[in-house]
């Protein structure tokens, strides 16, 4: 199951899969490197699922189905590095440049528009890329099931939110006591 997960084309989110008891049971077992490529796979830091995939070279030799795969694996990193930035930014902050893509990505730039299409085409995310001032622009994500840090990162959104709306309404507040006075 974990293999398909991996290799799946539109299967980028791991969360639900990791807190089910029956991948729990991998850890410390035979089939621990396919548990912590998964668990690397989740974090979308594309450096430390290539290096699990360095680690487990072996293992993963072993199994037939991923041997064929690796290349499709790194592209597949990449893109999951590329969700987690555009989920990190605020909604209307959704403008992302080639620069940062890359080094989030490790990409090279000239393999960033690939990597877009590819997000594009798959429904993972929808925008426009605008090839002359090398950025996405992301009107929509596909949701994903939240893990911890996720939701930290949304509280602290609505955290920010909330703040942002307190001081507009003091604004308003004084403004129209001013105008009232």
């Amino acid at each position: 199951m974990c293999v398909a997960s991996l290799i799946g084309e539109k299967m980028f989110n791991f969360a639900e899969l990791i807190e089910k008891d029956f991948f729990k049971v991998l850890a410390n077992s035979n089939y621990e490197w396919i548990y912590s490529l998964i668990l690397s796979f989740n974090s979308a830091k594309v450096d430390q699922f290539l290096g699990m995939i360095n680690k487990y070279s072996e293992s993963i030799r072993q199994d037939r189905v991923l041997t064929g795969h690796i290349e499709f694996l790194q592209v597949k990193i990449k893109i999951a590095a590329l969700l987690d930035l555009v989920f990190q930014k605020n909604k209307n902050e959704r403008v992302l440049f080639y620069r940062e893509i890359s080094a989030n990505c490790l990409c090279d730039l000239d393999k960033i528009e690939f990597l877009l299409i590819k997000a594009l085409s798959l429904g993972l995310i929808k925008g426009y890329i605008d090839e002359v001032e090398n950025k996405l622009v992301v009107n929509w994500i596909q949701p994903k099931y939240l893990d911890r840090e996720k939701i930290i990162i949304l509280h602290d959104r609505l955290d920010q939110w909330i703040q942002k709306s307190a001081k507009v309404l003091g604004n308003f507040q004084e403004t129209s006591a001013a105008l009232i006075n």
